[in-house]
């Protein structure tokens, strides 16, 4: 029987997140590959999970480590050892390209470059924010009240719903970026480009939005709902989480070329724009 390997790849978060999903090749006869209809299995700490049989095989592996290169192909063998398969054997990768922790981003980025290279099969990159969305468009509403028309007859509008994913960034940052899906499909589309806010920033951003579901990853940062308007619904725990599920979900909707998001410059970059800032002010 001939099967198709897609790895996923996650590194940039605190969590070292691998997947390996088997389908069926041309001529062969696995079954389909696993996707993600609105409720996602969370891979657990130094755990593995897999879906049910109908949904195809699946292994992944999750641990907590936030020197993640230590482990990177150590967990990678473990992972190809337990579903009874070669390096060789792999047809395709699927990386998270942020935003998130730099180091983490560029080694799994790299990673995932160098399997391309070496394997000749296809690598694609996806971000955070399009894992989440994907993970929660089926959550939206089917569509939004219309100005001046009496909520308790609610009509559908075209745009469909608004979803807000929300990301810790660093110490009191945030990520935060738009995704509407449309009444006819679950597909989320991005209203903008993603933005990096102070907590005050996101709060007033959120809020002004009126998104009609948040979605954020509480694994990384368990209180981060906080910051989701009152009223507003939020995702559930299960996809409140970059699972490596998601990340291949995602990959076949949204998988592009495996340059990093960083949004957040470096460090070195914001001290050279605060010198160059400081200099243009004694002139």
């Amino acid at each position: 029987m001939q099967q198709a390997l897609e790895l996923s790849i996650c590194t940039s978060g605190s969590r070292l997140k691998l997947g390996l999903a088997a389908r069926r090749a041309p001529g062969g006869t696995a079954p389909p590959a696993p996707q993600v209809p609105g409720v996602i299995r969370p891979a657990t700490d130094c755990g593995h999970s897999r879906p049910d049989p109908a949904a195809g095989k699946f292994h992944s592996l999750s641990v907590k480590e936030p020197n993640q290169e230590r482990l990177l192909f150590s967990s990678l063998d473990r992972l190809l050892k337990q579903a009874g398969v070669g390096l060789g054997d792999i047809s395709g990768v699927c990386a998270v390209r942020g935003p998130g922790r730099f180091t983490g981003i560029r080694i799994g980025l790299t990673l995932a470059g160098s399997l391309e290279l070496l394997l000749g099969c296809r690598a694609r990159g996806v971000t955070v924010f399009e894992v989440l969305a994907l993970a929660a468009a089926p959550l939206l509403p089917a569509g939004r009240s219309a100005p001046g028309t009496d909520r308790g007859k609610c009509r559908p509008v075209p745009r469909g719903g608004k979803l807000a994913v929300l990301l810790h960034a660093f110490k009191e940052e945030y990520f935060v970026q738009f995704f509407r899906a449309s009444d006819g499909g679950r597909t989320p589309k991005p209203l903008g480009a993603p933005v990096w806010l102070p907590e005050a920033g996101a709060r007033d951003l959120l809020a002004s939005a009126e998104p009609d579901l948040c979605v954020a990853d509480a694994e990384e940062k368990p209180e981060i709902y906080s910051l989701a308007p009152a009223g507003c619904p939020k995702a559930p725990p299960a996809i409140s989480m970059v699972t490596p599920q998601a990340v291949l979900a995602a990959g076949e909707i949204f998988g592009g070329p495996l340059e990093p998001l960083y949004l957040k410059p470096a460090k070195y970059e914001l001290d050279a724009r605060a010198k160059a800032e400081a200099r243009g002010r004694k002139k």
